[in-house]
């Protein structure tokens, strides 16, 4: 079965539970995905697809342990509470690294193809990234530019303004 936006929306803390995401990557994209509810829930320009937009940002960086570096200061910074975990997570690192690579953003995307996301919300997580941002913001795609402003607005210790970003 494919798993559509209201899915993973509904399901979103077991997803996080069956692939062992960390405290700080799920609060990373659930205030990301926060961000983008309030976007969307004041938006009245042209139509947008708020359920895509939300479910792709509670999913948009699921393999991100991949890129941690679990033995630096900033890294356990990161970490805030899940720190305990160390040893752990490191296990987990590795994991992720031996069944889905070293690319973090492309062990995304497996995991959304295990997971059977739908093709729209896959586009999405695969297209809102920074690299792209002169394409997003020079394209009529109004679902990624809010995706992308949103995911700006959060980094790895909570909201920030976008100067802080940079």
């Amino acid at each position: 079965t494919i798993m559509n936006a209201l899915d993973i929306i509904s399901q979103i803390d077991s997803i996080y539970v069956r692939y062992n995401i960390p405290k700080n990557l799920q609060q990373h994209m659930k205030l990301t995905a926060a961000i983008a509810e309030l976007i969307c829930n004041q938006w009245t320009g042209p139509e947008i697809d708020q359920n895509n937009i939300i479910a792709a940002l509670l999913v948009h960086d699921l393999a991100n342990i991949i890129k941690f570096d679990l033995d630096s200061p900033e890294g356990l910074k990161i970490l805030g509470s899940d720190r305990k975990r160390l040893p752990e997570l490191k296990l987990l690192q590795q994991e992720y690294q031996k069944n889905y690579g070293e690319d973090d953003h492309q062990a995304t995307l497996k995991i959304l193809q295990e997971l059977k996301i739908e093709k729209s919300i896959i586009k999405l997580v695969n297209e809102h990234l920074l690299p792209n941002a002169v394409n997003i913001l020079k394209s009529a795609d109004i679902n990624l530019k809010i995706a992308l402003y949103a995911d700006l607005r959060v980094n790895p210790t909570g909201v920030v303004m976008l100067k802080e970003r940079f």
